[in-house]
């Protein structure tokens, strides 16, 4: 038997394999959605909370069609990392969004109240942007003498800047803001309403972008206004033969947990089996080059008739299973 025709052997005989375990795969996943068809039910309605922007500080045309509200915490670490994202959703829509910014400063974060009063008072003399975006960079730098610096920076007046971060009108709107947080179930920052639409804290861009467009579409489910958010249960952790807590699970769950672990340790073999057939081919490649060898033609034109009988569906395995080989 040539070189060319045992290695097409191995070759398929491992394609084989692939196909059969992935057949397995599919079946079980299927078997877990027809035992759970609730998991891909969709909604029947898109909640949404009645939030009013009043005077809040906002960025953005006032006669957008998305209205995006930020409950945000100047000392929350999330709320710096989700500024970035709203950042990059006002460059992507200029003309088409609209964000207006709350105050929640959380109990446990003592500097952040009166972080929310500064970005207030910059607000009046017309500098919010700017001091919102510097109060997250330096969210561990909130002290009375930080925030004088950040002021002197902004070219603020200093001594209307003194005199409204300790104003009571001041906190009062941050308290008002924090009660409406309660109010309507955002317990954490930071917390965000498109629309009316709930998104609890700092999502991936492409979460936001998806609601944005749905809103921009036009092409959405029936609204149905609710008072209070609630947060989403955790679901419940299945215990795998691997788990970590020791224990084992039962049911359904716990068997498909099974199969999964012994298919996974039989693919992880398999691409090891490939990664050596890819070896032995580079060896005999060598071989041939250094000894000269020439490939019969008749070694050729089989082997050019086997790979066309394949179906293109088996060439995708075969490339994908020779790229895991890498």
């Amino acid at each position: 038997m040539s070189p060319i025709n045992s290695l097409l052997r191995q070759l398929f005989g491992s394609v084989t394999c692939v196909l059969a375990l992935s057949g397995l795969l599919l079946s079980s996943t299927l078997a877990q959605e027809t035992a759970n068809p609730a998991r891909n039910r969709i909604s029947p309605t898109i909640d949404r909370l009645h939030v009013d922007p009043g005077s809040s500080a906002s960025v953005g045309p006032a006669d957008a069609p998305v209205t995006l509200i930020e409950f945000v915490d100047y000392e929350c670490g999330f709320c710096a990392k989700a500024h970035i994202t709203v950042e990059k959703l006002r460059a992507k829509y200029p003309d088409k969004l609209r964000i207006v910014y709350k105050h929640h400063p959380l109990s446990f974060h003592k500097a952040a109240p009166l972080a929310s009063r500064a970005a207030l008072a910059a607000d009046i003399q017309g500098k919010f942007d700017d001091m919102h975006g510097i109060l997250l960079q330096n969210r561990k730098k909130l002290k009375r003498h930080d925030l004088l610096l950040y002021a002197t920076q902004l070219q603020l007046d200093l001594n209307d800047f003194r005199s409204l971060i300790d104003s009571q009108a001041l906190k009062e709107i941050v308290d008002d803001d924090t009660a409406l947080a309660k109010k309507i179930g955002a317990t954490g920052t930071p917390f965000f309403l498109v629309n009316g639409r709930p998104l609890s804290g700092a999502q991936p861009t492409r979460i936001f972008e998806r609601v944005i467009e749905e809103e921009l579409s036009g092409d959405l489910l029936p609204t149905r206004w609710i008072e209070k958010w609630v947060r989403p249960p955790k679901k419940e952790h299945v215990h795998g033969p691997n788990c970590k807590h020791g224990k084992s699970g039962s049911g359904v769950e716990a068997e498909l947990a099974k199969q999964f672990t012994t298919l996974n340790r039989e693919l992880t073999q398999l691409r090891l089996e490939l990664r050596n057939l890819r070896r032995e081919v580079v060896a005999l490649r060598r071989e041939i080059n250094s000894s000269g060898t020439a490939v019969s033609e008749a070694d050729l034109t089989q082997l050019r008739q086997a790979f066309q009988n394949l179906t293109p569906a088996q060439r995708k395995q075969i490339q994908a299973a020779l790229n895991d080989g890498d």
